[in-house]
């Protein structure tokens, strides 16, 4: 979600010892060693007073301390000693009022720093990204995007990165997925290039870009995520963001055919420190796992997920953090379906409140995971046409908005249930930008994927029988059975007759007599 005002750059010199630690911790994202260290700072005086308290107000509400931040936030127009300082405290306020719900007070907050003479334009920017989240905030996307697009022609260049990633947050409340990317990349751009970088707005702008990557199989984009991603601090205060886009750099990954880098962005994710990620990061490993053909290990991390899920307490977990329980019902289903209702049931159950990267009041996508697990549960309980019914309802939402990966999915497990040919068609045109051995990588999905001819090839090429001689048998020409065996290839993922062979035996194919 966007966040509020970034530190002011003002600098007093030299600074208490305790304020210089604070200010340290402030620009490695260390929300928590900020608060330690204001703690011990003793008596402060003027320019110094007001930093302390405004550092101490960031802290607390990049660390949802909106409650405690609030009255301070509220007093520091008191210690503010000039214009600059006034603007600082108004902003604050405003962003405290804004977290809490308080959106009338939060704009007149901000009309107090809009009667200030001579604002800079770079302070004009902020205030307009302020008023623009407010109404953001609000639920009313569209009066936010008016407000930061007319803002943004006259905002000089090192303010625009705020602007951009609101304006991203409005896209994606409307949809418009392509153009939210557009926005937060620009924004990335910006912040990763100014002297002093918000590894928070940094950190949060990576996550729909890499959520982007994953959805649309974009791998060029991954990949230019990858350094930025790496660079993020290991501090607890951005444990779920750093969590969340190693998870999904991971899944780019494995779009790209590479296990290895999958593995280990899946195994960086888990020991990120935050046990909603954890659970996330679990859910990949087991696919990931399932897909090599190991039968065991999914079900037991499956398993263990479910019961590490059914311990947390989610009502006071955000909309995005909330998302990972249907992710988890999907997954586990095929393993215990009973755990995996319960799950489903415990999503159904809480109240949706918020705008994060995946919860708006117009957005499709959840109910479309609902939708998918929901699919997977009855397939398990062998209620077939209730799984064809849910599953044609999720892909219709997933292909409309451009979540390419998961329309490929669920169009395989509609090929499943129904036997739809055009859904098994459809799942590799949705994802031709990557290769297809990661869309049928779990064993029953390639089988499925092939139609009965190109099996029997695939049968007879395991026997060790040329081109030439199937194409005989077949009463078809050689060209024919070469076009059967490239798709063989693509579907099994491989590029030798060797290295098919070898997978057949790995999956338990046996070639006819």
């Amino acid at each position: 979600m966007p966040q509020g005002s970034r530190p002011g750059r003002r600098v007093v010199s030299p600074p208490p010892p305790a304020l210089a630690r604070a200010r340290h911790a402030w620009s490695e994202g260390r929300f928590g060693d900020v608060l330690a260290a204001l703690e011990d700072i003793g008596p402060l005086r003027g320019a110094e007073r007001f930093d302390a308290t405004a550092l101490r107000v960031r802290a607390l509400l990049r660390g949802n301390g909106t409650a405690a931040a609030l009255p301070l936030a509220a007093a520091l127009a008191t210690l503010a000693g000039n214009a600059d300082e006034r603007v600082t405290a108004a902003f604050l306020h405003a962003d405290a009022l804004r977290r809490a719900g308080k959106h009338t007070a939060a704009l007149a907050a901000l009309a107090r720093a809009d009667g200030e003479r001579g604002l800079h334009r770079a302070v004009r920017a902020e205030l307009a990204y302020q008023r623009g989240l407010v109404a953001w905030s609000a639920g009313d996307a569209v009066e936010a995007a008016r407000i930061a697009g007319e803002a943004f022609t006259s905002a000089p260049e090192g303010a625009r990165a705020l602007l951009e990633v609101l304006l991203g947050w409005c896209a994606i409340s409307q949809e418009r997925y392509a153009d939210a990317a557009h926005r937060f990349e620009a924004a990335l751009a910006a912040e990763r290039s100014a002297p002093t970088r918000d590894l928070h707005l940094v950190a949060t702008t990576l996550v729909p870009l890499a959520l982007r990557a994953a959805n649309a199989v974009d791998l060029a984009l991954g990949e230019r995520l990858e350094l930025p991603a790496r660079e993020l601090p290991a501090v607890p205060e951005l444990a779920y963001e750093r969590a969340t886009v190693f998870e999904l750099l991971g899944i780019v990954a494995r779009l790209r055919g590479d296990v290895v880098a999958a593995w280990n962005w899946f195994t960086d994710a888990r020991a990120a420190g935050d046990a909603v990620a954890a659970i996330g990061a679990d859910v990949q490993l087991a696919l990931l796992s399932r897909a090599g053909g190991d039968r065991f290990l999914p079900q037991v991390v499956l398993r263990d997920a479910c019961a590490r899920a059914a311990a947390l307490d989610w009502r006071r977990a955000d909309a995005d953090r909330r998302s990972v329980l249907p992710d988890l019902a999907a997954a586990a289903a095929s393993v215990d379906a009973d755990a995996a209702e319960r799950v489903l049931d415990t999503y159904r159950a809480l109240h949706l409140p918020g705008r994060g990267t995946k919860a708006h009041d117009r957005d499709r996508r959840p109910a479309a995971y609902e939708s998918l697990a929901a699919a997977r549960i009855a397939e398990a309980r062998g209620a077939q046409v209730r799984a064809r019914d849910l599953y044609a309802s999720a892909f219709a939402v997933f292909e409309e908005i451009g979540y390419r990966r998961k329309a490929a999915e669920v169009a395989l497990d509609l090929h499943r249930v129904s036997g739809d040919e055009h859904a098994r068609a459809r799942a590799e045109v949705l994802t031709r930008a990557a290769p297809a051995s990661w869309l049928y990588a779990d064993a029953r999905a390639r089988r499925s994927a092939l139609s009965k001819t190109e099996y029997r090839v695939m049968l007879a090429i395991c026997s060790g029988r040329s081109a030439l001689e199937i194409a005989e048998s077949f009463g078809r020409s050689r060209n024919t059975i070469n076009n059967h065996t490239k798709r063989i290839f693509k579907v099994m993922g491989v590029r030798t007759r060797s290295a098919l062979v070898a997978e057949c035996a790995r999956q338990g194919i046996l070639p006819e007599a």
